[in-house]
């Protein structure tokens, strides 16, 4: 999917006919990292790098302040996976085992200019210039 695509495929339809909003830069940050479309991510496939990247993707929509339930739709799974996606990232960021996750968060960060408070702030991000405070993700 190209750029242009992908902007202007803005709208999502559910199963029930409903409308949601996707966030064109998370999805396009998204795309750059990992090499999955929006398409990719909603599939069923299981296979650890496209679960990884949805879940990183998953953390950046909650960070958006988007719903569980709108994020749910957004990735075609229920709220349940989404709590389940930001307790994996929270606990496996800055692990030196998992060095996958600290990566992609740190370039979705670069790349949509937030700064999520699992990244302290002492702590830099390579090439970082926006001056975003952490967001706390409450659900």
């Amino acid at each position: 999917m190209t750029t242009n695509e992908l902007l202007y495929s803005i709208m999502l339809k559910d199963e029930v006919g409903g409308i949601f909003k996707t966030n064109p830069r998370i999805d396009l940050a998204l795309q750059e990292v990992t090499g999955y479309s929006p398409e990719d991510l909603q599939a069923k496939n299981k296979k650890q790098e496209l679960t990884t990247a949805r879940m990183i993707g998953i953390y950046f929509y909650l960070a958006y302040g988007y719903s569980l339930n709108d994020i749910g739709l957004r990735f075609h799974r229920d709220h349940s996976t989404v709590i389940h996606a930001r307790k994996i990232i929270e606990t496996y960021y800055g692990q030196k085992s998992e060095q996958e996750i600290t990566d992609l968060v740190n370039q979705m960060s670069l790349k949509t200019g937030l700064r999520p408070a699992i990244i302290k702030d002492d702590q830099p991000i390579p090439a970082f210039e926006a001056t975003n405070k952490p967001i706390e993700i409450k659900l």
